[in-house]
């Protein structure tokens, strides 16, 4: 079977309603993300409080729960709900691009909202005390269970709920934004939007539940190293002295790093190559990405304070 025929199969797939799934779906996708919502307030909030990271874990059970409960009440199946697999190379290489390129966005918009509400320095520093302790449990409540739970409710259980929205982009900004707004940080909303949009077209391209939940499980890991080489580099970032030059410069190489990446994975989801067509636009448009990221490395560079270096 060809590639494009394969490709053909699975959009196919991902548009066609489930057997026997509700027909209001999309309300019970709504109703299902409230009740993750009631449980994250009023069960994982109190057990993060009182049991630190062992109730992150349980925080993440409970989402879990939420996960195979909704499965149910939509009538969804659950392989079709939770798709696993096995890996390929040309998607494992589209989706790593989109990752890359979405991680680029996220970094960029986290320092533009660093810059206009300085507020966010005492989060961070409260998240790392919260963060420190055992590294192994860390990387399992921090790293593994978010990848596996939120996964499976919102890449799974809510992703199979507005299954019937035919608009590629829609889908993803629904179900991105509700991934964004889930976490209840104004400060996180739109980098984790982001993240939850690149997460969510990786499982509509594959529709295989793996590739979200290993970028999302990297993604986490990531945002803990500092804590676990205990090197200090979240205080750091937190006090760096941003000026509007500086902010300008990053942001404008996050998102050209993006606009080069995105695409680039998009292609290869797609079964698309880099020959034949429209090949003179896109090296066009890859100069344009390059010479962005430049201007923005050295408008970044005309914000720096020689003292910073030192």
């Amino acid at each position: 079977m060809d590639e494009d025929k394969i490709q053909e199969e699975l959009e196919q797939a991902e548009t066609a309603p489930l057997p026997q799934m509700r027909k209001n779906a999309r309300w019970i996708g709504i109703a299902i993300f409230f009740i993750a919502l009631i449980a994250l307030l009023f069960i994982g909030a109190p057990a993060q409080y009182f049991l630190g990271l062992l109730g992150l874990g349980i925080t993440e059970i409970a989402l879990f729960i939420v996960a195979l409960l909704g499965c149910l009440w939509l009538r969804s199946g659950w392989r079709e709900t939770f798709p696993v697999k096995k890996p390929t190379f040309k998607e494992s290489r589209g989706t790593l691009y989109v990752y890359i390129g979405t991680y680029c966005l996220t970094l960029g918009s986290a320092y533009v909202l660093l810059y206009m509400f300085p507020g966010m320095n005492d989060i961070v520093e409260e998240l790392d005390s919260f963060l420190s302790g055992n590294w192994l449990m860390l990387f399992i409540t921090v790293a593994i269970m978010p990848a596996i739970c939120e996964e499976a409710l919102f890449r799974g259980t809510l992703q199979s709920a507005f299954r019937d929205v035919k608009s590629t982009a829609v889908k993803v900004c629904i179900v991105g934004f509700l991934f964004g707004l889930f976490h209840l940080d104004p400060y996180r909303l739109i980098p984790t939007m982001l993240l939850g949009m690149g997460l969510t077209y990786m499982m509509i391209k594959t529709g295989n539940i793996l590739y979200p939940m290993f970028f999302h499980l990297f993604n986490n890991f990531i945002s803990i190293l500092p804590t676990l080489a205990e090197s200090g580099a979240a205080e750091e970032a937190a006090e760096l002295d941003l000026n509007l030059n500086m902010v300008i410069g990053v942001l404008i190489v996050f998102v050209a790093l993006g606009m080069l990446f995105i695409p680039m994975g998009v292609r290869r989801l797609n079964g698309l190559e880099y020959g034949g067509e429209g090949k003179g636009m896109r090296t066009a448009y890859t100069a344009a990405c390059i010479i962005a990221l430049i201007v923005g490395l050295a408008i970044t560079g005309s914000g720096v304070d020689p003292s910073m270096l030192g």
